[in-house]
């Protein structure tokens, strides 16, 4: 099948007109269903508009005549399209599931308002002599595009050739048709815009007063997010992607509309009439897929002027995956100019993908499974276990972590030992408590006389963090850490007379064993009755682990223990001093708020209470049944704040520090965007995960903190 495309004609005032009150009368739609179903009704109906009846055939063929008889029908809203956004169907959570035609419905309505908008801004302007003998009209239509690259591009629209009428007035259904094809023809007709997009200024090279390097990995992970995010098109557009900066590299794996997403109907020029297309339509979707691949590789070289390759792979229901890999000269020289002389959009391709894919000039192009190594020889630093990177850090990270080594920092993984030993010593104290010491002190000597700094960091010292937020946390530790530190010399000087912060103190990864073992002849020693051992014990604990909640948890019990619950308050409040991550808070918090009780301070146990509550982990929804409970009894009422921020002044004002804050982000952001542009994304990736959980609403810096985590791999 292929189309005529001879004289270039815009439709009149009235048709036009036509084509907009059927749009305005959809969109504005209370009942979107109801008013599907009467267009599809309308399809068979010589005495409605052309346009009308078009539309009916499209909604018809994507599922639209099923919603009615579903009870959920009801509840399908459609959010109108501005700004240069496109039609999405919402619902309530769990309907769209059960309405599986609502994708495909959801494309057929925007395919309808890119024909609206091609008749629209179609107009009368220099008319020229295109690669195919073909008038151009230089004033055609926006159909598919990159929002916010109005203003600094001339790019702007895709020059979509308007199709032929017989008579201005008079379209057909077949006009509708063979225009839709066309702005489906156009899906990379944007790429050179695209392309020069790295040209602009990137908004979000400075996050929380982070500021990543122009042409590292973090600038080209928001300028691609950014690129991806804005790109018009008419479906859900799902992409993951991965970049290296080092590597000069940007990959993105995406899925393509499958067959259902295609006009079902095409111009047939020997009989002149609309024909179904059947087993066609799968290669329109593979076609499809190969020139949005394009667009796609487009936005990867737009990503940074210094980007040199791009892979591009594509997945999806009616199409063989596929990997396209491009070389920026090549790029820009053969595959960009197939593109401005309308070599991709010739109505022939249509339906042949193998057209298509010679038509791209590609590097690389496969078909089938996409082997690993293509990838990751692509992306070397993906590859690197954090644990395992001997790489130096540069200065302004070995500051901030105090650690010579990216592998230092790692609190995932270390091949020292692991706390399942401690707990089977625990566990056996039932039969034999001496015995289990016995075991634990074995371990911590064993583990001791193995402890040494690495030859290439020979002055750094052991930490253990039992997460990256704790790791990241050194950051704030007050003094130079020797048994018992942190929490004696707040203990003893007060908040305000701690010990200069020591710049030169650096840190090696300490083994989970050791630790362990002290954490566990603490509670042996305390469920002994010799609270004085139990308290040495906690003290090695804090001296090797300054930065884990269960050191200052292991310190504040063996006090309470002795009933000095004035001191083992000010423990936990030494220990908030140095807690960043949310989980270790909360239960930092909840803990206190219970020794505040036993101190009859029923007001300062409230204010921990409800804000342990708004923080995240099992002890936040333990705080928020205790501030339950208060808040019922007639008894306690009166104690507990309204709100967790009349709970985080009520603490201020005792001198208990409020975290995790502001201080708290913009320490893990630096963490993670310096890993990134230092090429260590693995090592990066808890940050990224961290910094995640603000960002839900802002999807450019939610997908590139998201390719640090997971990049083209499975989420």
């Amino acid at each position: 099948m292929s189309a005529n495309a001879n004289n270039n004609r815009k439709l009149n005032g009235y048709e036009a007109r036509k084509v907009r009150a059927v749009l305005d009368e959809l969109l504005s739609s209370e009942a979107v269903s109801r008013h599907i179903e009467m267009l599809v009704m309308q399809a068979n109906k010589p005495d409605t508009s052309a346009f009308a009846r078009y539309a009916g055939m499209v909604l018809r063929d994507a599922g639209g005549k099923a919603l009615q008889a579903s009870p959920q029908s009801s509840t399908l809203r459609l959010r109108h399209p501005g700004n240069g956004k496109l039609v999405r169907i919402t619902c309530p959570k769990g309907v769209e599931r059960q309405l599986g035609a609502i994708p495909t419905i959801e494309n057929a309505i925007n395919r309808l308002v890119g024909i609206g908008l091609a008749i629209e801004d179609g107009r009368t302007g220099t008319v020229e002599s295109g690669p195919n003998g073909n008038a151009v009209d230089h004033g055609a239509v926006n159909v598919i595009g990159t929002r916010g690259l109005a203003q600094a591009s001339d790019h702007r629209y895709a020059h979509v050739l308007l199709p032929r009428t017989d008579a201005l007035g008079h379209a057909t259904p077949a006009y509708f048709n063979e225009l839709d094809w066309r702005c489906i023809d156009n899906v990379a007709s944007n790429a050179q815009s695209v392309f020069s997009s790295s040209y602009y200024s990137n908004d979000r090279l400075s996050l929380l007063g982070a500021q990543g390097k122009a042409g590292g990995d973090w600038d080209m992970r928001t300028r691609l997010a950014w690129i991806l995010e804005n790109l018009e098109l008419p479906f859900r557009f799902t992409y993951r992607f991965d970049c290296d900066a080092q590597a000069k590299t940007a990959c993105v794996r995406f899925v393509a509309p499958g067959a259902a997403s295609f006009p079902s109907l095409a111009l047939d020029d020997a009989t002149g009439r609309l024909e179904p297309i059947g087993a066609l339509a799968g290669e329109a979707a593979r076609a499809y897929a190969l020139r949005l691949g394009a667009l796609v590789a487009a936005a990867c070289f737009g990503s940074g002027k210094k980007v040199e390759h791009a892979l591009v792979i594509a997945e999806g229901d009616d199409i063989e995956p596929f990997a396209c890999l491009f070389e920026r000269a090549h790029f820009a020289k053969r595959t960009l100019t197939a593109l401005a002389t309308g070599a991709l959009t010739h109505p022939d391709l249509r339906f042949a993908p193998d057209l298509v894919g010679k038509a791209l000039q590609t590097e690389r192009l496969e078909f089938g499974d996409v082997r690993a190594e293509l990838v990751l020889g692509l992306l070397p630093n993906r590859q690197i276990e954090p644990w395992e990177d001997l790489r130096a850090l540069p200065a302004p990270l070995e500051q901030l972590f105090r650690a010579r080594r990216v592998c230092d920092i790692d609190a995932q993984r270390y091949h020292g030992g692991n706390e399942a030993v401690i707990d089977e010593a625990k566990a056996d104290s039932a039969d034999s408590m001496m015995a289990a010491i016995a075991y634990l002190e074995n371990i911590v000597e064993s583990e001791t006389h193995k402890l040494a700094a690495p030859d290439s960091c020979p002055d750094t010292r052991p930490l253990f963090c039992d997460h990256a937020a704790s790791r990241l946390a050194v950051a704030l530790l007050d003094d130079e850490v020797s048994v018992g530190s942190q929490a004696e010399s707040f203990l003893n000087t007060g908040e305000d007379g701690l010990a200069a912060v020591d710049d030169s103190l650096r840190f090696f990864r300490a083994p989970d064993a050791l630790f362990h073992a002290h954490v566990g002849l603490s509670d042996l020693y305390q469920r002994s009755d010799d609270m004085q051992a139990a308290e040495r014990q906690a003290d090695r604990c804090i001296a090797l682990g300054p930065t884990c909640a269960i050191s200052y948890l292991r310190k504040a019990d063996a006090l309470a223990g002795q009933k000095r619950f004035a001191q083992a308050a000010n423990v936990l409040i030494g220990g908030l001093r140095c807690a960043i991550d949310e989980g270790d808070c909360a239960v930092l918090y909840h803990e206190l708020a219970l020794l505040f009780w036993r101190m009859r301070k029923g007001r300062e146990s409230a204010a921990c209470h409800v804000y342990a509550a708004s923080l995240s982990g099992p002890y936040a929804v333990k705080a928020a049944a205790t501030a339950r409970r208060l808040r019922a009894n007639d008894a306690t009422a009166s104690l507990v704040p309204a709100s967790a921020h009349e709970a985080a002044l009520a603490i201020a004002k005792l001198g208990i520090p409020v975290v995790p804050g502001k201080a708290a982000h913009a320490l893990i952001a630096r963490a993670a965007i310096g890993l990134a542009d230092a090429g260590a994304p693995r090592a990066a990736a808890p940050y990224a995960a961290l910094l995640s959980r603000h960002y839900k609403n802002d999807r450019v810096t939610l997908a590139a903190f998201r390719s640090i985590q997971f990049g083209i791999g499975e989420r």
